[in-house]
């Protein structure tokens, strides 16, 4: 059987070791379910304010608080990215202090065109998501000081808001508080990297054994090549 070549133009997705991409945050907003501002740290907007040195804290009680004090999970908060956005998931990096109260354990990820609230003095988790079914769940490890979790799928989600629910946490008290440095949303998928231009030759047999999926607004057949370790993934 004759071999055929056929030339394309390629997107490479590499895999493993690669750094995350992530949406511009310019002009997103965010309300938390509550939250504590004591000694300059706890209000939600510290988790945009590009520091792993402030974070957002649910209400413990000290000052300028809003929202139940000393409530356990769920905690949740919204992002609001001003306009429909396409990501593959959620970036929080954990307060960068020894305090270990509030680090994520479990959440749920919902994503809509319509807010979630729009209550800028605390709202209940469980009455907002009420309803609604989750994009994405799991559960993080108990991870150190300043650590990145990430919490992402394969399906593309869209939408202009993110609410974000804290379904259980770890903490060194008896209260499940939440608190959250910082959060990203990723644009493509966790552990992928997109690199646009490249050029790969593939065999008739390498076509046939592709799959097909969908990566940003494109349908892809994505190609194994096991001896580099990459999907060579084609535009359709």
């Amino acid at each position: 059987m004759k071999r055929i070549l056929i030339t394309l133009t390629m997107l490479i997705i590499g895999i493993g070791s690669i750094s995350a991409q992530f949406l511009d945050r310019t002009g997103w907003t965010v309300l938390a379910s509550s939250a504590c501002n004591d000694s300059s740290s706890g209000q939600a907007n510290y988790m945009l304010d590009n520091s792993t040195t402030t974070w957002w804290h649910s209400n413990y009680g000290g000052g300028n608080s809003y929202g139940t004090s000393n409530s356990g999970c769920p905690h949740a908060f919204q992002l609001d990215l001003g306009s429909e956005k396409s990501f593959y998931g959620v970036q929080i990096k954990n307060r960068s202090d020894a305090e270990g109260n509030g680090r994520v354990k479990s959440y749920e990820i919902y994503v809509s065109n319509e807010p979630f609230t729009s209550s800028t003095t605390g709202f209940s988790a469980n009455d907002v998501k009420s309803g609604k079914t989750p994009a994405l769940t799991g559960t993080f490890s108990n991870s150190s000081k300043g650590a990145i979790n990430r919490a992402s799928g394969t399906t593309l989600l869209k939408g202009r808001y993110v609410l974000f629910v804290i379904t259980d946490s770890y903490n060194n008290t008896s209260t499940k508080y939440a608190a959250i440095a910082e959060v990203d949303l990723l644009s493509i998928p966790s552990g992928h990297n997109a690199y646009k231009g490249a050029v790969k030759t593939i065999t008739s047999s390498e076509w046939a054994t592709g799959t097909l999926m969908t990566h940003g607004t494109a349908m892809v057949l994505a190609i194994p090549i096991l001896t580099c370790g990459h999907l060579y993934t084609c535009k359709m």
